[in-house]
């Protein structure tokens, strides 16, 4: 659906203008407050309603400014009046093809023919990078982006924990320190602790001995000095005391030959125990390196998980074909023009890109307004001539001119037409 004829009176700076367009681009042209602008916003007006009307939508001095914009299917009448306090009101109806009035809502009507970026080119070039993001990524189809950022969240954050446990292993790892030399090998302490049990054992069982013996041979003593001096028992006292002397020959017969010395086998226990400190220090410091070693392999395969995704996601875009020459960064959220963010993109090629991106969303209504035309040289003017002509859309573009009527377009001169104007058909070339 394209615009068939506007027709608007004592609205803003316009007294009276009649415009039938013909062809893809119809310039809007005149000297400065000449009302070119006044044209655009009288269609925007038309269609948004008193949102996006000036503040004072009637021309100074008349009662009235009514607009008459024909879309061929449907005829939209907005007007503003002044009220009875000096407020302004508006009404709006719309028509059918035979003139009947619309059943439906007529500003409900009108939304549904209106796309997300209708008539303002520059509406995609003004949104967030972030909201230029999520528009144009709707063109790339079978690509979730939500589920891809959190899945790439959750790699990163994955990575971020792997990263961590690497460092903490390596700070750990720096920790252990060794002693000097090459790393001994192991020493049995158990059985050096066995046998200095032994020994201990055996030296105890001795002393016993040893005091056993010495006992028997006090007991012979102080015996024999009893018998000498109770001859008369001496019979029976020397009698026991030989046989208490015969017990002690016996147990000197059996007792160990000497003292088991135990200082080499302290020694040697002492020797074994830091031998195994030691290479319990090697075996540590093999253990927090395999650590870090893990950690590292660990942030290496995240690290690849995110880049395959990102692959991925930059195929699909490229497949895409996405409109403007624009393409997306997903790892950055935004949008990029010529290979640089968009918003460092100069305000023409903006222009160019913005209005691809909302022709290619589609709206009914195929109709796109261009209040910066002075801004466009004639290279992308010529680009949004032929844009619109393959996409069947309608550009109306307003621009600054100072010189005299070209016979190009439509030239606005106080408000009005300029009646010198030889034609009103502007074609793909502008």
């Amino acid at each position: 659906m394209h615009i068939v004829e506007l027709r608007a009176s004592n609205f803003a700076r316009l007294r009276a203008v009649a415009i039938r367009p013909d062809g893809s681009l119809i310039r809007v042209t005149g000297k400065n407050s000449a009302g070119k602008s006044s044209v655009l916003k009288a269609i925007w007006t038309a269609l948004a309603g008193r949102a996006a009307a000036p503040p004072r939508p009637i021309y100074d001095g008349a009662e009235k400014a009514v607009i008459n914009l024909n879309l061929g299917p449907l005829a939209i009448t907005r007007t503003f009046a002044h009220g009875k306090h000096g407020e302004v009101t508006s009404s709006l109806t719309i028509t059918d093809e035979s003139g009947a009035p619309v059943r439906k809502s007529p500003q409900a009507l009108i939304d549904e023919l209106l796309g997300d970026l209708s008539f303002d080119p520059l509406a995609f070039a003004r949104l967030a990078p972030k909201e230029q993001f999520a528009k144009l990524r709707a063109l790339v189809p079978g690509v979730d982006f939500d589920g891809i950022a959190r899945e790439r969240q959750r790699l990163y954050d994955a990575r971020t924990a792997a990263n961590r446990m690497e460092q903490a292993a390596r700070a750990r790892v720096a920790g252990v320190l060794l002693p000097p030399g090459r790393e001994p090998e192991p020493v049995d302490v158990e059985t050096l602790v066995g046998e200095l049990a032994n020994a201990h054992e055996v030296n105890r069982a001795r002393a016993s001995w040893l005091a056993q013996v010495q006992r028997l041979q006090d007991d012979a003593e102080r015996m024999l000095n009893e018998a000498e001096a109770l001859r008369a028992k001496a019979a029976g006292l020397e009698q026991g005391a030989n046989k208490l002397l015969a017990q002690s020959d016996d147990l000197l017969r059996n007792m160990p030959a000497a003292d088991v010395d135990t200082g080499p086998i302290t020694a040697k226990l002492a020797a074994a125990k830091a031998t195994n400190d030691a290479r319990r220090a090697f075996e540590l410091k093999r253990e927090r390196e395999q650590e870090m070693l893990d950690a590292e392999a660990e942030s290496e395969r995240l690290t690849a998980a995110m880049l395959q995704i990102d692959r991925t996601v930059k195929t699909a875009i490229a497949n895409a074909k996405l409109p403007g020459g624009l393409s997306l960064e997903p790892g950055e959220g935004v949008v990029h023009l010529g290979g640089r963010p968009f918003a460092a993109a100069g305000t023409a090629a903006k222009i160019v890109a913005s209005a691809e991106v909302a022709m290619a969303l589609n709206p009914e209504l195929r109709v796109m307004l261009i209040d910066e035309g002075s801004e466009l040289d004639n290279e992308h003017l010529e680009l949004l001539a032929t844009l619109a002509e393959r996409r069947d859309y309608q550009i109306w573009i307003a621009r600054v001119e100072e010189g005299e009527d070209t016979g190009i377009g439509f030239r606005i001169v106080d408000g009005e037409v300029a009646p010198a104007q030889p034609t009103a058909v502007v074609k793909a070339r502008g």
